[in-house]
């Protein structure tokens, strides 16, 4: 093999393929470190689809290669269990968070980037937070230790595409204004669509191509990093888990260094290769809808690795769930609902009318903030109201069953319990009853 395979006898370069584990330094050399047969190989050369591959150059691998021989050595002796600690320890060390579930948060989400293929979601990690909360250090800390992690100042389209396709690489966001810079690029798609597997945009390349020739599809989906002073947009954000960083107590003052990770690196290269092929254990949803869906893949994380961590991250998705439903509680959609449900006395033939809905919404607002019932009226349609008209007017149909889970979706459900609770309790004591 002499790694040429196009008719020009031009070395054909390649870094992403089944069964590859990664490409390594081998004693000075750049090679392929493949799992064959439950084994580790390392080769300069790979054959596909008949054709002959290479590594391509250290300059186009933005990253500090992993040494051969220790994968090789980790892959043989080391144990994920002691490899999830390690990663804890490693995260605690570099930033002050929350609290201390959320380093074993950043744990699983460092070791998933490591089994990307095997997920079909990928939660976006937000560092939220004013200027000087380390949401630089966490972040650089995390893809120094993730699956070929790259920090970028730029929302460049053509660097981001090329990282997620030829490189699958994990990529951390330091961009300041980043969703208004987004938009303002035309890079908004890509981010929102960095979670799924299997997402794609559209480019078109060659306008004079005519139809069909002229774009190109391409893929967006990677483990993803973001840290931003202002809150994300509400659609970015379901896609995300958001930390909002804390104010550190001044024992953080290395800077991180891209070899920081590397021996970590180097066993979770070693892990990538024990599990890349096995069977993985089930792991429900451990939360309601799409923040379920993305934060299952650590759910997983932690059962493969170390089980006794799974109620600290059940603990802090318990967080992030909550701080949802508050947030979604004191929303528009949410105002609606209460005021569907306040409103049941009013419901004739299974029909409310809108305009009964828009003035209780508007009950006790200055005028200048009324809803009108034409805006209300698709905002109704959204939450899933089915509308009729009448001789009275607009009206939706009164569903119960449709409201208890809408008041249980937005969190309305729990917060009027609660209400109700304090009153009862309010009134046992007016009355003696202790």
């Amino acid at each position: 093999m002499n790694g040429k395979d196009d008719e020009n006898g031009r070395a054909l370069y390649r870094a992403r393929f089944p069964d590859l584990v990664d490409i390594v330094d081998d004693d000075g050399a750049l090679g392929y470190l493949f799992l064959t047969g439950g084994r580790l190989v390392v080769t300069q050369h790979a054959s596909l689809d008949g054709r002959v591959y290479r590594p391509p150059s250290r300059q186009q691998l933005p990253w500090r290669l992993a040494r051969a021989d220790r994968v090789l050595d980790a892959y043989e002796g080391d144990n994920d269990a002691a490899l999830f600690e390690d990663l804890v320890e490693y995260h605690r060390a570099i930033s002050q968070l929350p609290s201390e579930d959320h380093y074993v948060l950043l744990a699983a989400w460092t070791a998933h980037t490591y089994l990307q293929e095997r997920w079909q979601y990928s939660p976006i990690l937000c560092l939220y937070a004013v200027p000087e909360r380390g949401k630089t250090r966490t972040g650089r800390g995390i893809v120094s230790a993730a699956y070929r992690g790259i920090e970028t100042e730029t929302l460049r389209e053509a660097a981001i595409l090329r990282w997620t396709e030829n490189l699958g690489a994990a990529i951390f966001f330091d961009v300041h204004d980043l969703w208004r810079r987004a938009e303002r690029v035309g890079g908004d798609d890509i981010l929102l669509k960095r979670y799924e597997r299997g997402a794609t945009v559209m480019r078109v390349l060659s306008p004079g191509k005519g139809p069909f020739e002229d774009s190109r599809y391409f893929q967006v989906y990677g483990p993803t990093v973001i840290a931003t002073n202002e809150p994300v947009h509400k659609i970015l954000d379901t896609r995300c888990v958001t930390i909002t960083m804390s104010q550190a107590d001044g024992r953080y003052f290395d800077n991180i260094q891209p070899d920081d990770g590397l021996a970590l690196r180097e066993r979770l290269l070693a892990f990538r290769a024990r599990h890349l092929e096995a069977a993985l254990p089930d792991f429900h949803k451990p939360a309601p809808g799409r923040l379920g869906d993305i934060l299952q893949p650590l759910g997983v994380v932690v059962r493969v690795m170390s089980p006794t961590h799974q109620d600290a991250l059940l603990h802090v998705v318990d967080g992030f769930q909550a701080r949802r439903l508050t947030e979604k509680s004191s929303t528009l959609e949410a105002r609606i609902i209460l005021a569907v449900d306040s409103l049941t006395p009013k419901v004739r033939g299974g029909r409310l009318l809108v305009k009964d809905v828009a003035a209780r919404i508007n009950q006790g607002r200055p005028e200048r903030t009324h809803l009108s019932e034409e805006r209300l009226g698709p905002a109704l349609a959204a939450l899933g109201f089915e509308k009729k008209r009448t001789r009275s007017g607009m009206a939706i149909i009164h569903d119960d069953e449709k409201l208890a889970v809408l008041k249980r979706d937005y969190g309305l459900a729990e917060a009027q319990e609660e209400s109700s609770g304090i009153l009862t309790r309010v009134g046992q004591l007016v009355r003696g009853q202790r």
